[in-house]
């Protein structure tokens, strides 16, 4: 049944044309594209289904405040023509289609989203070749990122981690679980820095660093392969800043850690890094501890907004897999397809400890590698008191979705597990 009562007034046209800024200027209601789309239809993306369908659910707005408006102002894209006469039919008479023409060289000039600019670098890079991470991409490669953006391999796991919130331990352990249950030696060397599984890593970074032959360049490794059979993707950035049409289908376990640990913790790590010189652990202020902070907001807030909606995702605690490494990671497992009896997960964990990574280490390298660093009691809980306060005072007006932990002025952190 068509609505009765308000106009509806459906403005269409370029980003930039001025469809916003028209019907913000009347005293009306104003289901804005933009922002219904952020506080009502997160869910949905940029596919042609995604955007018939958040067409479809503003025209139901449209029929459900019908009677409570005088007049409904919708400036909105809608480039299909379909989405456009359907939401004239659920409407009825009080539809009326306006189109906010402007050229596209007065739109790309405002380019008030920054949508023309993005769109004008993609062009560069399908058209005529450009860089990526400073490498030339030939057709070929360009192709390959293609194709990486909507089929990611064909695998459908991701592991999203906050920066220093147990990656290293937790990932290495369900490899080597995984590796004995399927009959490996469940077995890993270190070298060059990093710690190496017998087959090579199970995972690779959610990036163009695949397609483009990056990662493969960046982890040599001279005792063995440094990729094995990918079981999974891993990524440490927000869900908005991944680039993969596969995402929504994509089985994510999304790990997290007190900010607070998470701070404190690469702050050390940067700080006894022999490779670096620029961060001291007796200058505080040595240390970009906002910029830190920034991307651990984005990435919770981001992740939090995920756990809605995601059809297929589970969030875990750091300090829960601590708690009980075997039967959390047992779920993970069990989620991600993978049959682990629960004696290889506790082989697996036993060998990721840190006490059997420094078995592996050169004994000059034990105390000095930043991946697993010795930090004394004076360097746990020891952020001074006037940046706590600044830092618990940010999550408290930015923070959105706090994923079950705590944060007021004297929550504890530091804590040291085995």
């Amino acid at each position: 049944m068509a609505m009765t009562g308000a106009l509806v007034c459906w403005f269409t046209g370029l980003s930039g044309a001025g469809k916003s800024t028209v019907a913000e200027g009347l005293r009306v209601l104003a289901l804005d594209g933009d922002a219904v789309r952020t506080r009502l239809h997160r869910h949905l993306g940029f596919t042609e289904s995604d955007i018939k369908e958040n067409n479809r659910l503003i025209a139901e707005l449209c029929v459900e405040n019908g009677d409570a408006y005088d007049v409904i102002l919708v400036p909105i894209i809608s480039p299909y023509a379909m989405s456009r006469r359907d939401a004239r039919a659920r409407i009825g008479g009080g539809f009326c289609e306006v189109y906010c023409k402007a050229d596209l060289s007065v739109v790309s000039a405002r380019d008030v989203k920054g949508l023309y600019g993005k769109a004008a670098a993609v062009a560069k890079v399908l058209v005529r070749g450009d860089v990526i991470h400073g490498r030339p991409l030939g057709l070929a490669k360009r192709l390959d990122c293609l194709r990486f953006y909507f089929q990611a391999d064909g695998v459908s796991r991701l592991h999203a981690v906050l920066p220093r919130a147990g990656t290293l331990w937790s990932e290495l352990g369900m490899t080597l679980a995984i590796d004995l249950a399927q009959g490996g030696d469940g077995e890993y060397a270190y070298e060059k820095g990093l710690f190496w599984p017998t087959d090579g890593l199970a995972y690779r970074r959610l990036d163009w660093r695949v397609p483009t032959g990056e990662a493969e360049a960046s982890h040599g490794r001279d005792g063995g392969p440094a990729f094995g059979r990918q079981l999974y993707f891993h990524s440490r950035h927000p869900y908005f800043r991944i680039r993969s049409a596969r995402l929504k289908t994509m089985r994510i376990v999304v790990l997290t850690r007190s900010v607070l640990d998470c701070l404190e913790s690469q702050y050390f790590k940067q700080a006894t890094d022999p490779t670096r010189g620029d961060i001291a652990l007796d200058d505080e202020n040595s240390f970009p501890w906002d910029m830190h902070l920034t991307q651990a907001i984005e990435f919770y807030n981001s992740w939090g907004d995920v756990l809605t909606w995601h059809p297929n995702i589970r969030h875990y605690r750091y300090e829960d897999l601590k708690a009980d490494p075997v039967s959390t990671h047992k779920e993970i497992l069990d989620f991600w397809g993978f049959d682990v009896p629960g004696d290889c997960i506790a082989e697996g964990f036993r060998r990721a400890s840190k006490v059997e990574m420094k078995k592996r280490m050169p004994p000059a390298e034990r105390n000095r590698n930043p991946r697993v660093p010795e930090r004394s009691t004076n360097h746990r809980g020891a952020i001074s008191a006037a940046r706590t306060r600044h830092i618990i005072d940010r999550l408290k007006r930015e923070l959105v979705h706090t994923l079950g932990h705590e944060y007021d002025h004297g929550t504890a952190y530091g804590r040291e597990y085995d």
